[in-house]
């Protein structure tokens, strides 16, 4: 069975825009080097990776720091071209701030600028959910401003509109990025 989201002929399910952003937070730790960096690699090397690539982190790094520690996440990872690596480095960005200021967020959003649909990957700990979430709230980048709240494990509770407009009873459950092995056939 094809994905009923990528299948044209599909109607079951609303079509989903496509990212145009995707929006690391934690990206100068452990899990971006050893899992995210060689995943995006693989990714641009197969052609599947053409958004900006937003970095948010509390480093005091510089957009070069960031570079070079994707360089060696990738090259420990294994096999290297510099081309496909220019490639991916050519789509980064990093916002550099405490998750707990505005002043990061707004930082966030300037980087954005216009990006309509920007993914977001916690890369953090669990306990500093709640507090990204609300501050991309504070600053509509969350799935265009929708209300919602958020709950102690970082799950953003969304209520869910009917085909007219009318408000539903059930919620909608968004939760975090988290690694998978759905896509380690890129990783090859």
């Amino acid at each position: 069975m094809t994905n009923p989201l990528r299948d044209p002929q599909d109607r079951r399910l609303p079509r989903i825009p496509e990212p145009c952003a995707l929006v690391i937070f934690g990206v100068t730790g452990d899990l971006a080097h050893k899992k995210i960096f060689p995943a995006l690699y693989a990714m641009c090397r197969h052609g599947k990776l053409d958004v900006p690539i937003v970095g948010v982190a509390k480093s005091g790094w510089t957009l070069d720091d960031l570079k070079e520690r994707a360089r060696d996440a990738v090259r420990s990872a294994g096999a290297f071209d510099e081309q496909t690596f220019a490639h991916l480095a050519g789509l980064m960005r990093y916002v550099d701030g405490d998750y707990r200021t505005a002043e990061t967020f707004a930082k966030l959003r300037a980087v954005l600028d216009k990006a309509a649909h920007p993914l977001h990957c916690l890369a953090i700990p669990p306990s500093m959910f709640p507090t990204v979430v609300e501050g991309l709230a504070r600053v509509a980048l969350d799935e265009a401003g929708a209300e919602g709240e958020v709950s102690s494990d970082g799950t953003v509770h969304r209520r869910l509109g009917t085909r007219d407009g009318e408000p539903e009873d059930r919620h909608q459950r968004h939760q975090p990025c988290r690694p998978h092995d759905r896509h380690a056939d890129l990783l090859v």
